[in-house]
């Protein structure tokens, strides 16, 4: 998690330190408990020059040391690609409960993001759906909706991959607005089309593992029976 995700929920400037139970998570704004190589580090300037085997053993370290307690979610912030943090995410949690892959609405996006679906479907990697970011901006004169990255490549590739779109967030520049005065953006502006598109992600979400549970367990009991 990189230092936009401290300032937003508004941990920025704080460290993480080793408790009796492990390393202790920074807890932000909503109850949100955070951890991040880049809390780790002297300043926001100080770059993480690192090759596979650290990555993989810092990702195992985070998995195994740090004091979560009860969560209900724990979401991995990973970076664009197919590279050694998903790899070793797959391979290190066995019962993953799924995967949203990050794209824009540009036609490159499109043929890089698929890639990224093809990474999940290789290394069985459940993909829960795909969120279009950046998908329009609403003019807040006249309300018009435009496409300014282009329009339908989701679409696209829903079609292709044969992939679920889970939202589509739009432009707003008041997301950066909030970030940088840590806040988070739905709580700043709880009415903004955004937020409403976040709430759509978020509820798809919970629906889809609500679902992969229900179906677990009817299997689980079938075969005891």
């Amino acid at each position: 998690m990189d230092h936009q995700y401290q300032k937003m929920f508004g941990v920025h400037g704080q460290v993480i330190y080793a408790g009796p139970a492990g390393l202790m998570p920074l807890v932000g704004v909503g109850n949100v408990k955070i951890v991040s190589s880049d809390l780790m580090v002297p300043s926001e300037e100080t770059a993480l020059v690192w090759r596979g085997p650290l990555k993989t053993s810092f990702i195992r370290e985070l998995l195994s040391m740090v004091a979560w307690g009860p969560l209900d979610f724990l979401l991995v912030d990973l970076p664009p690609g197919t590279g050694d943090e998903p790899l070793t995410i797959a391979q290190l949690i066995k019962d993953l409960s799924g995967a949203i892959v990050v794209t824009t609405p540009s036609d490159l996006t499109r043929i890089v993001v698929k890639k990224a679906i093809s990474f999940c479907q290789e290394v069985k990697m459940p993909l829960l759906g795909v969120v279009t970011n950046m998908a329009y901006f609403v003019c807040p004169v006249c309300g018009t909706k435009h496409y300014i990255f282009g329009k339908g490549g989701a679409e696209k590739l829903s079609e292709e991959m044969n992939v679920k779109i889970l939202a589509e967030i739009p432009l707003d520049p008041r997301i950066n607005e909030a970030v940088d005065g840590g806040v988070p953006f739905v709580i700043a502006y709880p009415d903004a089309e955004a937020t409403k598109a976040f709430e759509v992600l978020a509820d798809s979400v919970i629906s889809l593992l609500e679902k992969k549970n229900s179906e677990s367990q009817d299997t689980s009991s079938a075969g005891a029976q």
